[in-house]
């Protein structure tokens, strides 16, 4: 089970990085935005 949270925390932050068609079964993860603005170094 910690493997697929991980797992999944893993991929959230992937998705963060890629076009928004292409976020699969985590479209829907609100963890994606939040990783989106720490990516971004211009949100600060």
């Amino acid at each position: 089970e910690i493997l697929k949270v991980i797992g999944d925390k893993v991929m959230c932050r992937i998705a963060a990085l890629l076009p928004s068609e292409t976020h699969g079964i985590y479209t829907d993860d609100p963890s994606i935005e939040k990783y989106k603005q720490k990516n971004n170094p211009f949100s600060h």
